[in-house]
């Protein structure tokens, strides 16, 4: 049978009188963060119910109930701190992965923001290669500016239509629903990859010319 992940009180208070964990009153480095704070609670309760107990005082109870609601608090605030830096580890490989690619993707401009494939690239690029990836936060944000700066040009006779048009929130959110209407296709290569994206999507699917001729 596999090791079930060790689960913190809160979420299981019967794990604290689990006959395999009820003898761990003190942690150590074997133990997992959620072991090690069920280590720690099982002590404050034994140690608040024997103070009870031999001095007749409620006030031991008062503070082992104040305990464990601190011990609550700090096994939230330690898992939210971890899940934060496995977040932040996480976008640090994408970084690097869009770092390693973007020498080989396709660079936007203000008259191309999307990096679509167009009718001129098909004989002055014949090998271009594939446009970023646009739902990113980095590429999206670039995506945008380029889009700005084509209207600055197409309009080069009103200099400062970019303050009249993207000056303040509602602007900018007529503008950013604007940009749904536009989007990379999802070959961007040229040539493009037709036949793979085709296999990715319907990969050995049988067709029905190959049911009937089965079948027949």
């Amino acid at each position: 049978m596999e090791n079930q992940p060790d689960t913190f009180w809160v979420d299981d208070p019967l794990i604290l009188l689990n006959k395999n964990k009820i003898h761990n009153l003190w942690p150590d480095d074997k133990m997992s963060q959620e072991e090690k704070w069920n280590s720690i609670t099982r002590i404050v309760i034994l140690m608040s119910i024997l103070g009870f107990i031999f001095r007749k005082s409620v006030n031991f109870l008062i503070i082992g109930v104040i305990t464990l609601a601190l011990i609550v608090v700090m096994y939230q605030m330690n898992r939210k701190k971890n899940m934060e830096e496995g977040f932040a580890s996480v976008n640090e490989g994408t970084n690097k992965l869009l770092s390693i690619m973007k020498p080989t993707t396709y660079t936007p401009t203000s008259k191309n923001p999307l990096s679509n494939v167009l009718l001129t690239h098909i004989q002055d690029e014949p090998k271009r290669p594939s446009a970023p990836m646009a739902y990113t936060q980095d590429n999206t944000e670039e995506i945008n500016e380029n889009t700005i700066q084509m209207v600055k040009e197409l309009n080069n006779d009103n200099p400062d239509i970019d303050k009249r048009l993207f000056q303040d929130l509602g602007d900018n959110y007529q503008f950013d629903q604007s940009m749904r209407s536009f989007y990379s296709p999802a070959s961007t290569t040229n040539p493009n990859a037709q036949d793979d994206f085709a296999k990715f999507c319907y990969g050995d699917m049988p067709s029905r010319k190959t049911d009937m001729s089965t079948n027949s």
